[in-house]
């Protein structure tokens, strides 16, 4: 099959109705180095307390620069540039009452431009006409493409139009979305929405606020963006229609198999994971329609396998990575998980940042200083800490407990995986060094020989843990030495948590060669959503409880959640075997095991070009971009 046609019949196979969105573009806008992705946080996290009733969320990300020295050299041709929002631009040291089409000074080989921008803003600049290469502060501009009158970080992705069903009760999108209904109506009307039939027909507060206002063209439409299915209003309108909030990243990964409900879960995940892209990849997008670092560990991986967005993942990193105090999402493991990330980021996508890396060993040094002589890694507490533990913020998963008093394996295996993370990201020497030395503190007090397994607590009794196992897994805690190389079962795996933790369980068992294994665990935690009708993926599966309840309320569950994409790089990995050995997929390695299937077939969005793979009883062929070595 050709590359379009395995696309065509994925796409077929899904929920996915929305078309590939058209980015905003024309006017080019510079931001210093990080600083778009700053503006943009404190943009979603401002909407999603706005939007939403029961958000619980650490508030201490970095904050964009309020003064920035744009510069550039000039080539003798005008210049027109625009600083809108800001409070104050200087040119060439003089201050300018606005922004417009200038002449350079006779003989100028610079234009320095110094914008103040508004509070809370980020200093930013449009250029509409003049000089391609320009610098921030020294550093080259992060150039971004909008339109002339908005800067993109204040605006979400493009609007695209869905049309609703109405089936007596309720309009439906068809699947979940980021956006707003538009309601032509003689009246204001009365809304509410839901990600499931039952929470749009609940008269009972909803999680979604639903204020209403009108639009200048006369129609009515809700004050926020909201995440959604179904949407009820009090009377029949005129007309009814949602703006959608659609990422313009082409759909250029695919996964088709012999068998329809494997196709259907990968595209599920693929669709879950694109509607939460939203300039960054958030948790959910009813709530808490964050960003939490934990997550993007995950999409980072579902990311490489359908969509080839490295983008959206630099900027979550940039986002989160430079707390004003304490941890990342003001949790300790997702700091490591950070650091893990970005190292994934250089061998999923291909990614080389030296800014990236360099603040990755920032957080690790100052991480270190709070280990023990034995390389244990103690958090302490800060204010701005997520959880409240005398441990300090650990969190692991929802459903995993921290013991008083004792120190969980699974962090320390984090702990231990972030250190290998940094030392292959940096070559210093050092964080292997330190490595090896929680490594052996972990086989002293964490390793039963008896059950070959890890104990869920250093020093603290025969009682098994699954993450700790996963973790040991992926963190390599072997390193060639066979006696500690979790050759245990991994059928826990299977059971762990939440979907975000069971696609880091079963990533540790598709390492260990349980590929079969790993596809009946995505059929046991991810098929039961969709007999449930789910069009997209939930933040927990599926209960004994109402589907819908979570943090004792009864829609406290997020539907469209980015952590329940893990089918998106589990089954292309686990079937056909398909994985990079190398950073940047430079070589990679196709191990197809169809077990059950007859075949199946993936395109791969590699940063090479796209990878193809079809495999069945007769063999394997695969067409691979230039620059690849594939390993059979």
């Amino acid at each position: 099959m050709t590359p379009e046609r395995i696309r065509e019949l994925s796409r077929a196979a899904g929920p996915d109705i929305l078309a590939d969105a058209a980015p905003a573009g024309g006017t080019r806008w510079l931001y210093a180095p990080g600083d778009f992705a700053s503006a943009v946080i404190a943009r979603l996290v401002r909407e999603g307390f706005a939007a939403n009733r029961n958000v619980h969320y650490a508030t201490n990300f970095a904050a964009p620069r309020a003064r920035v020295r744009f510069s550039a050299a000039l080539d003798g041709g005008s210049v027109e540039i625009a600083a809108r929002g800001s409070a104050a631009i200087e040119i060439d040291g003089a201050p300018q009452p606005a922004a417009g089409r200038i002449s350079p000074r006779a003989g100028a080989r610079e234009i320095v431009v110094t914008v103040t921008a508004d509070p809370g803003e980020a200093a930013t600049l449009a250029v509409i006409e003049g000089p391609a290469a320009w610098f921030a502060d020294g550093e080259p501009a992060d150039v971004r493409d909008g339109s002339a009158d908005t800067a993109p970080h204040t605006s979400g992705e493009p609007v695209q139009r869905v049309s609703l069903t109405h089936d007596g009760e309720l309009f439906d999108t068809g699947v979940p979305v980021l956006g707003r209904p538009v309601i032509n109506s003689d009246a204001e009307p009365v809304v509410r929405t839901g990600e499931s039939r039952a929470e749009a027909l609940s008269d009972d507060e909803h999680e979604s606020r639903h204020d209403v206002v009108r639009r200048p063209d006369g129609r009515w439409t809700t004050a926020h963006p909201l995440g959604f299915r179904y949407l009820r209003i009090d009377h029949m309108p005129l007309e009814a229609y949602v703006e959608a909030q659609v990422r313009p990243a082409p759909r250029r990964g695919a996964f088709v198999s012999s068998d329809p409900r494997l196709d259907r879960i990968w595209a599920t995940s693929a669709y879950t994971l694109r509607a939460s892209m939203q300039r960054l990849t958030l948790d959910g997008i009813k709530r808490d329609r964050m960003p939490w670092v934990g997550d993007q560990a995950l999409a980072l991986l579902s990311n490489a396998y359908a969509f080839g967005d490295a983008g959206i993942l630099v900027d979550g990193l940039d986002a989160l990575g430079r707390p004003g105090e304490g941890y990342a999402n003001g949790i300790s493991d997702y700091s490591l998980w950070w650091v893990v990330a970005a190292r994934q980021l250089r061998r999923f996508h291909g990614v080389d940042s030296p800014r990236l890396t360099a603040t990755a060993e920032e957080i690790v040094r100052g991480l270190a200083e709070i280990c023990d002589d034995d390389g244990v890694f103690r958090p302490r507490s800060f204010e701005s800490d997520f959880a409240d533990s005398s441990a300090g913020a650990i969190f692991i998963d929802w459903g995993m407990t921290v013991d008083e008093g004792l120190m969980p394996t699974a962090l320390q295996m984090l702990w231990h995986w972030a250190l290998r993370s940094v030392a292959e990201l940096t070559g210093e020497p050092r964080w292997d060094a330190l490595a090896d030395s929680i490594r052996a503190t972990l086989i002293a007090r964490a390793w039963d020989p008896a059950r070959r397994r890890w104990n869920k607590n250093l020093d603290g009794g025969a009682v098994a843990c699954s993450y700790a196992d996963a973790f040991a897994v992926l963190g390599d805690i072997a390193r060639g030495d066979d006696a500690y190389a979790s050759g245990y079962a991994l059928d826990d795996a299977r059971l762990m948590g939440t979907p975000f933790m069971a696609g880091f369980g079963l990533l540790a068992l598709a390492a260990t060669g349980g590929s079969a294994d790993v596809v009946t665990g995505v059929r046991e935690r991810w098929q039961p959503m969709l007999d449930l009708g789910a069009a997209t993926f939930w933040e927990e599966g599926v209960s004994d409880a109402s589907p819908w309840e979570m943090y004792g309320r009864p829609f406290g569950k997020s539907l469209c959640h980015g952590w329940a994409s893990a089918p998106a790089f589990l089954l292309p990995m686990a079937i056909l075997g398909v994985e990079p050995l190398t950073d940047g997929w430079r070589e990679v390695r196709v191990r197809p095991r169809l077990g059950e299937l007859d075949w199946a077939a993936a395109v791969i969005p590699t940063p090479l070009g796209d990878l193809t793979i079809e495999a069945n009883a007769d063999g394997v062929r695969i067409d691979a971009p230039d620059g690849m070595t594939v390993r059979r």
